[in-house]
């Protein structure tokens, strides 16, 4: 949310964003909100001074609430009530449930490092922002087993793949920047933070103030100290160390955990993240007799211990605009496992592509490890199908590599 000091206790409420299946939704309630990078997507409606929101069951989508009944009649309502605290819903149709809030900060954010199988958090993630950056690598998801494994993002890995300059993170480590950028907010918006935990920065300590000594007497001067200001509860002093960045964005997103010992078999705790880089790539393919062009790339064909292994996939789209389904394909002496899961299930990765653009897709991005055996001929395969078919819509491509000691 994106509030207005006023004279309340509550402020002017301004704006509100939610998070649906990797796209951000944006909703309005001051009228003078307009599109920025993105469109308004609607209204938010108040109880009190709270926003409503409707939160899809099983699929957990985040959006505002239209004032409708619930899809199919039945729902639960859950509101803040601090004197009730959390209760469970009587059934599926309870529309009375209090709910209680815990802090981000001191539950979650302080297990950040404790990723792995079994952990809290997988899938190690390098925050690289905008504005702000982080050589710390921290889980970017929690450590799932059933249905998908480690499907659930943490609130600092959330991302919209096609919003332009906001990256992966920046909603929750710079939001000022990500709702400027989102929206045309009136008023001036500033970018500068009092309070963020999460970056490093905190109120400053007042300093002890001299006390003005009477000329006319001889009373020797006393020292008054203030009383330090404080937040309302203790924060967590991160290790995370937040430098700036200039506004060119080349991020690099993940340092996977994959350890083959004198096998090429890659385990499961390969866990790569898809994160558009919006960079520009030349020389972009020309069309095709394809809807699609792409073209996988890799950095080296033969890797060593220590060394950087970063998998890429541009793609360009001609007159298209529909639901597609990625396919990447890891070949393993023909063992094959699909991206993003990397096991040996078939799996892909959908999004919405529109006609005449392209993008980069950092793939894999980690540094070879040690005690890796040797191995040659292993390859990568990519292709574009519409979704839910197999009808192809782009060119097949793929990359060969090999390791050694």
């Amino acid at each position: 949310m994106i509030i207005e000091k006023d004279t309340t206790p509550y402020g002017h409420l301004i704006a509100v964003e939610t998070f649906a299946h990797f796209q951000f939704y944006q909703y309005r309630y001051d009228s003078r909100v307009r599109d920025g990078h993105e469109d308004v997507d609607g209204e938010i409606l108040l109880e009190g001074h709270n926003p409503i929101v409707f939160v899809e069951a099983r699929g957990h989508g985040i959006y505002a609430w239209d004032g409708n009944e619930f899809p199919g009649g039945t729902g639960v309502v859950y509101r803040f009530i601090p004197e009730r605290g959390a209760e469970e819903p009587d059934g599926r149709n309870d529309r009375d449930v209090s709910y209680d809030l815990i802090s981000i900060l001191d539950e979650l954010w302080i297990r950040r490092f404790d990723m792995g199988d079994g952990n809290t958090f997988d899938s190690p993630f390098q925050y690289q922002g905008y504005r702000f950056s982080s050589e710390e690598i921290i889980g970017a998801t929690l450590d799932g087993d059933n249905y998908t494994p480690d499907a659930a993002h943490n609130p600092w890995h959330l991302d919209d793949w096609d919003d332009g300059e906001v990256y992966a993170g920046d909603m929750f480590f710079d939001p000022a920047y990500t709702f400027s950028y989102h929206l045309f907010i009136p008023g001036q918006v500033s970018l500068d933070y009092i309070y963020n935990p999460y970056l490093g920065i905190f109120p400053p300590t007042p300093t002890p103030t001299q006390a003005v000594t009477p000329t006319n007497t001889p009373i020797s001067p006393t020292i008054t100290p203030t009383e330090s200001s404080s937040p309302t509860s203790t924060p967590i002093i991160p290790t995370i160390t937040m430098t700036p960045t200039p506004p060119l964005h080349t991020p690099t997103n993940i340092i996977p955990t994959y350890s083959p010992v004198n096998s090429p078999t890659p385990s499961k705790t390969f866990t790569p993240t898809l994160t558009p880089t919006n960079q520009v790539v030349t020389p972009s393919p020309t069309q095709s007799i394809y809807s699609i062009n792409i073209n996988l790339s890799i950095n080296k064909n033969i890797f060593h211990p220590g060394e950087r292994f970063l998998l890429k996939l541009y793609w360009k789209s001609f007159d298209i605009s529909t639901y597609v389904d990625l396919y990447i394909i890891l070949d393993v002496y023909g063992n094959y496992y699909f991206y993003p899961s990397w096991t040996q299930d078939i799996d892909y990765y959908s999004f919405f592509i529109n006609n005449y653009t392209e993008s980069n897709l950092n793939i894999l991005d980690f540094i070879f490890p040690e005690n890796c055996g040797s191995a040659q001929g292993i390859k990568f395969w990519a292709g574009i199908t519409y979704h839910l078919t197999f009808e192809i819509l782009s060119n097949i491509d793929s990359v060969e590599f090999g390791f050694s000691e």
